[in-house]
């Protein structure tokens, strides 16, 4: 019976994670810089968090978590890169910076350069408690460059995030395009 369930672990395990890359999944925090370099992007993050980059949806996404006693913490970073499909910067930014989503309170709107390419910075409270079980701080940015447009998503709890903004600033600051998608 106990090779039966190793068995069943190793194969959810493998399940479970088919299709993710992981970089920097140890669990040993480490006050070095790391780079993540992957979909045409590379940035520099804290060797206290970890990267996991998912190539099995089609959809280009890299997330950044902050690690919390082995296991991933709300605070993070989603980079999501999609292709313009030909419509113009101001049509696509526009389209992503007027979806609401339910339970998401848009609170101030900035502008930032990010790799050379003005970029829109939409912060957002959200109290929803169906995915969340505290109040959250969400920044939405967005960018075009190369016919891509990113959607960075900074994540924390709301008490939390400026805590966390000088982690935050090292990812946006290092984030360059390093190749066409």
């Amino acid at each position: 019976m106990k090779v039966i369930i190793s068995i069943f672990l190793v194969i959810l395990l493998v399940v479970g994670t088919a299709g993710c890359t992981f970089q920097n999944f140890d669990f040993f925090d480490s006050n070095d810089t790391k780079n993540y370099t992957g979909y045409g992007v590379s940035f520099n993050y804290p060797g206290t968090w970890m990267v996991i980059s998912d190539n099995a949806t089609g959809i280009r996404n890299i997330g950044v978590y902050k690690k919390e006693n082995s296991t991933l913490n709300p605070t993070q970073i989603n980079i999501e890169l999609m292709s313009t499909q030909g419509m113009s910067k101001e049509s696509v930014i526009s389209l992503y910076r007027n979806t609401q989503t339910p339970g998401w309170t848009k609170i101030s709107e900035n502008t930032r350069t990010i790799d050379g390419e003005t970029a829109y910075e939409d912060v957002y409270e959200v109290n929803d408690t169906v995915n969340f079980s505290e109040l959250m701080r969400i920044h939405q940015i967005t960018f075009v460059k190369n016919d891509t447009l990113y959607l960075i998503l900074l994540h924390a709890p709301d008490k939390e995030f400026d805590v966390e903004k000088p982690v935050f600033d090292m990812i946006l600051e290092s984030f360059k395009v390093v190749k066409s998608n």
